[in-house]
This record gives structure tokens, C-alpha cells and sequence, in this order.
């Protein structure tokens, strides 16, 4: 079974469980999560050139380079009511609380005076099919504007360029037809992994990325082996898995975010500025005292109820998919974190 989790709203499917249920798990939750999204009903998935660094050569691999391949699952296209469009409000109630914050920060420590180029480049990382990002990216840029005008350089005021970044798979389509007539910027499109290089060196002022970063590069390969100690057979979460399960999860985030943040000190101009948002636990609280968590972990025994209801004497379960599930809970909210980065 593959499982991916999307934020507000989810596609399960159900993909031939093998005898006795031992499950293909690509789910990880909050901050862990493997990089298979809920797929884009009706739109073909093309594989893209992939951007994870090699063991053997340690090196970021740009996305134009074919020596890997990776799958594209974004999330849900269009705008039914199934889409991410109508189900990203959670996402969209984080962005806005920490508008202040990222305000404050680009007035602050955001010195425009040492940017010679015109335009300011912009890029939302994950950007998905809006509105949100639309939102986000129209705060940032008056924010930089009113930091040109304190620090007297109206007449240095720049024209503005965003960079819509997802992957392959992503509906730029929706995306860009459901642009702001009434925007300060020229709209660019970025189709790829963050997972590896994006842009030419030193050519963007401000990446911003929401709730995407805590998507993996790929399932941590001990969860795929049965003899491993992290094989986490019958769950689509850490919650209630053994320790090792966690542990794989950590490490490969770790290793996924050496290479995003590798591959975005190189493309950072002198001066540039990163903020993302990603959720998180606070320091202390296991997993299973959270809330979020405690909602995969049911989600994950209703999804092994339907699977087992597939199955026929023990054998391989018919492929089908379950419905797709909103949370509308307002209790069931983790912790976000803020990050900045400064070149």
C-alpha cells in the first residue's frame, strides 16, 4: 500500500498488499513524510530527472542531469472539491500567522543595498497550485517594497520576477490561469525537485518555501526491507513503530535537507534571504502525545481494515481507491516552525 499524506486533504489507494498484508509504506506524517503525494485525478505522471546526491560522488545533482530518475506525485489539481486549492486552509491559516514575522524579518535584515540587479527574484519552493502561493508571494513583495522606501531608494525601485516552483506533475495549468490579474510581478514557472539545483548560481534574492519541506526525497530504504528492524509493517506512520522506524525517517531528512540547502546556497545571492515554514513537534513531546500524530495512526487502522476487507483467502487485494478524507479539525494542529536564512 502506498500512502501519502497531503495537509488537508488526501487520496488513499490501495496498491495489490501482498500475502499477509505486508505493506509498502510511504507515508511518515509530520516532518517525515515520504515524497509520494496524493496524484492529480485524470493527469498522466511523468517521471522527471531527478536531484539527489550520490554516495559516491557527493555531489548535488542538478535536475538537468540524467543520471536519476525520480516519481512525481503533487498534490490534488484542479479546483473540485477534492483539490489542494479547496483543501489547504490549514496551510493558508499558518502562512497568515506568520506574515508578521517574515515582515519583520525582511525589514530588519534584508539590506536591498547591496542587490545591483534588476530584477528581484523571488521563488516559492513547493508552490503547488495556489491560492495560497499567490498570496504569500504578493506580502513579500510589498514588504520588499517598503524596505527600498525606508531605506531611500525609491527611485532604485526594482521590477519583481516570482519563480512557481513544483514538480513535473504539478497543475501549472490551474496555477496559472487562476493568476492575479493584479500583480506586481512577472510570473515564471519552475518545474522540478528541490531536492537538487534549480537555478542558476547566485540569481535569486528571496526563496520562500510553506509546508513542503517535510516532504522526503524518497522512503527511507530500511522501511522497504523486511529483515530491517525499521520495517514498519501494518502503519503508515512513526507513531506507534518501533524506534528504528523513527531513526530512518530523521536521517533521511537529514540527508535531504544537507542537499536543499546546498543546492540553494549556490543559487542565493549575496545578501539573499530564505523562510520556510514546516511543521514540526515541540521539543519533548513524543509523538504519540500529538494529536496530528495520534490522527495518522488512526487513519493508518483504517486504511489495514479496508486492506484486510480486500484481501481473498489470503491472497493479493483487489486495487481500488478509498475515499478521499478532509480533517476540518481545529484541534488537531501541530507546531510550525519558523526558519530564516541569510547569505
Amino acid at each position: 500500500m502506498k500512502v501519502g499524506g497531503g495537509g488537508m486533504g488526501w487520496e488513499r489507494e490501495k496498491e495489490e498488499v501482498e500475502k499477509g498484508l505486508e505493506m509498502k509504506v510511504g507515508g511518515g506524517g509530520v516532518g517525515w513524510d515520504g515524497e509520494w503525494r496524493p496524484s492529480n485525478k485524470g493527469i498522466k505522471h511523468t517521471a522527471h530527472l531527478g536531484s539527489r546526491r550520490s554516495p559516491e560522488t557527493q555531489r548535488v545533482i542538478s535536475n538537468n542531469d540524467a543520471a536519476t530518475m525520480q516519481q512525481s506525485f503533487p498534490m490534488n489539481g484542479g479546483d473540485g472539491p477534492h483539490s489542494y486549492r479547496n483543501n489547504s486552509h490549514f496551510q493558508r491559516q499558518d502562512m497568515n500567522v506568520s506574515r508578521t514575522m517574515i515582515e519583520e524579518v525582511i525589514a530588519k535584515k534584508l539590506d536591498v543595498k547591496c542587490f545591483s540587479s534588476n530584477p528581484f527574484r523571488l521563488a516559492d519552493l513547493g508552490c503547488s497550485v495556489g491560492p495560497n502561493t499567490f498570496i504569500a508571494m504578493q506580502h513579500i513583495v510589498e514588504a520588499v517594497e517598503r524596505r527600498y522606501l525606508a531605506q531611500g531608494l525609491k527611485s532604485e525601485m526594482p521590477e519583481f520576477q516570482v519563480f512557481f516552483n513544483d514538480h513535473v506533475g504539478n497543475d501549472f495549468n490551474t496555477l496559472f490561469a487562476s493568476l492575479p490579474t493584479e500583480r506586481r510581478y512577472f510570473a515564471c514557472g519552475v518545474p522540478g525537485s528541490f531536492h537538487g539545483r534549480l537555478f542558476p548560481e547566485s540569481s535569486i534574492h528571496f526563496m520562500f518555501s510553506s509546508h513542503a519541506l517535510h516532504w522526503l526525497s524518497k522512503v527511507p530504504e530500511e522501511l522497504l526491507d523486511k529483515n530491517s528492524p525499521a520495517w514498519n509493517r501494518g502503519r503508515i506512520h512513526y507513531t506507534s513503530g518501533p524506534e528504528e522506524v523513527s531513526h530512518a525517517y530523521a536521517a533521511q531528512f537529514e540527508h535531504d535537507m544537507e542537499i536543499f540547502l546546498s543546492a540553494r546556497a549556490k543559487e542565493l545571492v549575496v545578501g539573499g534571504m530564505i523562510v520556510f515554514l514546516i511543521p514540526a513537534l515541540p521539543n519533548g513531546i513524543p509523538a504519540s502525545q500529538n494529536p496530528y500524530c495520534v490522527m495518522f495512526d488512526l487513519l493508518g487502522a483504517s486504511l489495514m481494515d479496508m486492506a484486510k476487507e480486500a484481501c481473498k483467502d489470503g491472497g493479493t487485494c483487489r486495487r481500488e481507491k478509498t475515499h478521499r478524507m478532509a480533517n476540518s479539525s481545529t484541534q488537531m494542529q501541530p507546531m510550525t516552525e519558523f526558519v530564516l536564512i541569510q547569505r
